[in-house]
């Protein structure tokens, strides 16, 4: 006999609201990453920056430098899990590298919808001469 797979139906939260709680996580989260000296940039993106009632979980984009330590990015990281599985979300964080060519720096974020050509065109055009 074959089990039958119950519809995914989405996240279940343990609260009615969840947003909120979320959101001061991640405020947290923002806070403590921001005295980290590597860390360029920090972007909230994914479901919690929709309209979606009930948000599936935070995801945060972390631009750092090349030799960036770990260690404190770290620790907020596992704070702010741990305040989304406290109501049965989740959390992502996604670590993005500085890199540079030549005089101008870039986040090593891919474009949507640029090609290798374009981007090399507007690259060329943008960099100032020596």
């Amino acid at each position: 006999m074959r089990r039958r797979r119950r519809p995914y139906r989405g996240p279940s939260p343990s609260l009615d609201a969840p947003r909120p709680v979320l959101l001061a996580a991640v405020l947290q989260f923002a806070c403590s990453v921001r005295r980290v000296a590597e860390v360029r940039r920090l972007a909230l993106i994914g479901s919690l920056t929709t309209a979606k009632a009930v948000p599936k979980d935070a995801d945060l984009l972390v631009v750092i430098d090349h030799d960036a330590e770990l260690e404190a990015l770290a620790r907020a990281g596992r704070r702010l899990k741990g305040a989304a599985q406290k109501i049965n979300l989740g959390a992502d964080i996604f670590l993005g590298r500085l890199w540079s060519f030549g005089r101008r720096s870039f986040d090593g974020v891919p474009r949507p919808k640029m090609s290798r050509r374009c981007f090399l065109a507007r690259l060329d055009s943008s960099v100032d001469p020596l």
